[in-house]
């Protein structure tokens, strides 16, 4: 879902954009969203360069590393009106990580919690059907970020700990739920179209729960 960046603002009504402005390789990326936030806020927005990277034999996970440039690239352009919203800056040691579960076990469940020197975030959770035979994938996201602001509104911090981090939760585990038994979904099919990528990793994260991630 993270891979297919563009897609986001299908799923995440929050997001009102979401681009890849560049793609390295599959596994590297440059991209762009903007969040809509309630009134008296303007919208943010952020650039986000990531990098995946296949640590399962040495840490038993996914990770991804991602942080904002702090200039746009000259090279790059922008969606049309991103210059009337506030930029926000994901910093250095923001990650995600994905570790395989078996199925039947029982990850850690969803916490958020925040910093004053910017705010920051980490989620884990937990995506499987309903039966229990299907493997599972533990998530923890760290993200920290600066704002720009000598001092960050409460309501601010209330809105992301409260109503986004939640909500991005729960649409997440929605679609895990429910669009990928819909083949013609927009990000089912995008999957389909990267096969080649995801049924890599998914034989990795096989090969790691049967005990020889090599």
């Amino acid at each position: 879902m993270a891979r297919e960046f563009d897609l986001v603002n299908t799923w995440n009504s929050y997001i009102t954009n979401s681009v890849v402005l560049r793609t390295f390789c599959d596994v590297d990326l440059l991209v762009y969203a903007s969040v809509w936030f309630p009134w008296p806020f303007a919208e943010r927005d952020v650039l986000i360069a990531a990098v995946a990277d296949d640590q399962l034999k040495e840490q038993g996970v996914v990770a991804v590393s991602f942080a904002s440039p702090i200039e746009t690239p000259a090279d790059v352009e922008l969606p049309d009106g991103a210059d009337q919203h506030v930029r926000v800056y994901f910093t250095s040691g923001s990650c995600m990580t994905m570790q395989p579960v078996a199925p039947g076990a029982a990850p850690a469940a969803a916490t958020t919690s925040s910093s004053w020197w910017g705010s920051s975030y980490s989620t884990a959770g937990n995506s499987s059907s309903s039966d229990g035979n299907t493997q599972q994938t533990q998530v923890v996201v760290v993200a920290n970020i600066e704002t720009s602001m000598a001092y960050v509104p409460e309501a601010i911090i209330q809105f992301v700990l409260r109503v986004f981090a939640p909500f991005m939760y729960s649409a997440v585990v929605k679609v895990l739920t429910s669009t990928f038994g819909n083949p013609s979904e927009a990000l089912p099919k995008r999957v389909a179209e990267h096969h080649k990528l995801y049924d890599q990793m998914r034989q990795r994260c096989q090969d790691y729960l049967d005990g020889h991630p090599d």
